[in-house]
C-alpha cells in the first residue's frame, strides 16, 4: 500500500532527482523549468517561456503509475480475449477443477497514464486576455472486473477477470475574458475525445454447468467495454456591478455528448442461435446538458442584504428508441420477443427560483428570511413533476468573539403529478 500511487513499490534504493531553473533576460522574458521525480515512474516536469505581464507559454508531461496487489493468481491467458490451458479439467462448481493449482500463474495489476499538455496565456490588451490548452493523456495496463455467464443471474458461472486498458483521451479548450470597470465576463469553448482501443472483453467459460454450446470448452461469455465517445462545450461567467449596492452574477454552461461505436452482436458465443437481428448498428445518441446560475445582490438599506437567485439544470436526451432481444449472459439461444427491452431517454429539467434577506442587529447578531421555489420535470418516469416551497427563518448571534449561537426553522410545502407507472418503458 505504501508504494501503491508514489513509484516506490519495489525494494531497493531510488535516485528520485529534483530539478529547477530560471532564468529572467532582457526585455522582461523568461524561462523556467522543473522536473521532479527523474528516477521513478511517477515522474512529472515543465517548461515554461513567458514575458512579464503579457504572456506565458507552458509545455509539460505528467506520468502517474498505480500498483496494486500483485499477489493473486488466474488460470486465464491472454488479454481482451482469454483463454484457459489445453490442459484444463472443468466442472459445475470450482470443487471439481482438479488441475487448477497447476494451471494458476501470477500476474501484474498495474496501471499507468502518460499525460503531455500545453497552455497558452496572451494579453491582448489592458482589458481582454485569450487562453488555450491541449492535452492528450494515455492511460494502459490491467484491473479486475467480476464477468458471468448465465440465464437467470442467481445460478451464474461467475469469474474474476483481468482487464485490459488501452485509454486514449484528447482534451482542447480555448477561452477569452474581458474585465473592465464594471463587467467581467469569461467565456470558453472545450472539447474532449475519448478512444478505448479495446472493445470487449472475452473469455471461455471454465465451467459445465450448462449444455455443450455453453459449458467448457466450447462456452465463451463476453462484456462490453466503455464506448468511444466526444464531448463539445462552452461556459460563459462574469458580473456586472450597477453600484456599490447592487451586482448580477451569472454562469451558464452548455455541453453535448455524442457516442456512435458500433454494437457488438447479441453474443460472443458462435455457437448460439439469434434468430432476430440487431435493430440498429450504433447509438447513435447525444445527450445535451446545460446548467445557469444567477443571482441579483442588493443592498438598499444599510445593514440589510437582500439576494435574488434562479438556477437551472437541463438534460436533453436526443436518440432512437429501439427494442433490443438481447442474449442474457450469454447463456442460452435467443429467447422470443417477450424478452424485448427498449433503451429510454430520461429527459430532466429542474428550476430554482429564491429571495433571501438578512437584516444584521445588536451583538453580532443576524436575522434571516428566505423563499424557495423549485420544480422538476421528468420524462418516462412514474412521477413527471414536482413542486416544492420552502420557507427558511434563521436567527444567528455572537455576543462574544468566543461563543456563537444559531436557530433556524425550514417549512416545505411539497405537490407532485399523478403517479403513473404506464410509461414508454
Amino acid at each position: 500500500m505504501f508504494g501503491q500511487y508514489n513509484g516506490l513499490h519495489e525494494e531497493g534504493a531510488v535516485l528520485i532527482g529534483n530539478l529547477q531553473w530560471q532564468d529572467f533576460q532582457r526585455g522582461d522574458s523568461y524561462l523556467e523549468a522543473a522536473i521532479s521525480n527523474i528516477g521513478l515512474d511517477t515522474r512529472e516536469g515543465f517548461l515554461t517561456w513567458g514575458l512579464n505581464g503579457r504572456a506565458r507559454i507552458t509545455a509539460g508531461f505528467d506520468s502517474q503509475l498505480q500498483v496494486r496487489n500483485n499477489t493473486g493468481r488466474t488460470p486465464f491467458r491472454g488479454g481482451d480475449n482469454q483463454s484457459l490451458p489445453d490442459t484444463w479439467v472443468s466442472g459445475i462448481t470450482t470443487s471439481e477443477w482438479t488441475n487448477l493449482d497447476d494451471s494458476l500463474r501470477r500476474f501484474d495489476r498495474e496501471l499507468s497514464r502518460d499525460r503531455l499538455y500545453i497552455g497558452a496565456e496572451v494579453a491582448l490588451n489592458s482589458q481582454w486576455e485569450l487562453t488555450s490548452n491541449l492535452s492528450y493523456e494515455d492511460r494502459q495496463g490491467h484491473g479486475d472486473v467480476g464477468a458471468s455467464i448465465y440465464v437467470d443471474g442467481a445460478t451464474a458461472d461467475a469469474v474474476l477477470l483481468r482487464s485490459p486498458v488501452d485509454y486514449r483521451t484528447t482534451e482542447f479548450d480555448v477561452g477569452l475574458a474581458y474585465s473592465g470597470e464594471k463587467l467581467h465576463l469569461a467565456g470558453q469553448i472545450d472539447y474532449s475525445d475519448f478512444d478505448n482501443k479495446d472493445d470487449r472483453l472475452s473469455w471461455q467459460n471454465p465451467y459445465s454447468s450448462y449444455g455443450p454450446n455453453v459449458a467448457y470448452p466450447a462456452g465463451i461469455g463476453g462484456l462490453g467495454t466503455a464506448p468511444d465517445n466526444e464531448r463539445l462545450g462552452g461556459r460563459l461567467t462574469g458580473h456586472y456591478l450597477f453600484s456599490p449596492v447592487l451586482r448580477l452574477q451569472m454562469d451558464a454552461s452548455y455541453a453535448v455528448a455524442s457516442q456512435d461505436q458500433s454494437f457488438l452482436d447479441y453474443s460472443v458465443n458462435p455457437a448460439l442461435q439469434v434468430n432476430q437481428p440487431l435493430p440498429r448498428s450504433n447509438l447513435g445518441a447525444e445527450v445535451a446538458t446545460g446548467t445557469l446560475n444567477a443571482r441579483l445582490l442588493m443592498q438598499p438599506l444599510r445593514g440589510l442584504n437582500v439576494e435574488g437567485y434562479y438556477r437551472l439544470r437541463d438534460r436533453d436526451y436526443d436518440m432512437p428508441r429501439n427494442g433490443y432481444n438481447y442474449i442474457r449472459g450469454d447463456g442460452s439461444d435467443q429467447r422470443d420477443s417477450l424478452f424485448t427491452v427498449y433503451n429510454t431517454a430520461h429527459d430532466l429539467t429542474s428550476q430554482t427560483l429564491g429571495l433571501e434577506g438578512s437584516y444584521r442587529l445588536p451583538l453580532r447578531s443576524r436575522l434571516t428570511l428566505g423563499y424557495e421555489f423549485e420544480n422538476i420535470e421528468r420524462r418516462n418516469v412514474a412521477v413527471e413533476e414536482t413542486d416544492e416551497d420552502r420557507y427558511t427563518v434563521a436567527y444567528r448571534i455572537q455576543p462574544w468573539s468566543s461563543f456563537s449561537a444559531r436557530l433556524s426553522a425550514l417549512f416545505g410545502n411539497r405537490a407532485a403529478s399523478r403517479y403513473n407507472w404506464d410509461q414508454s418503458y
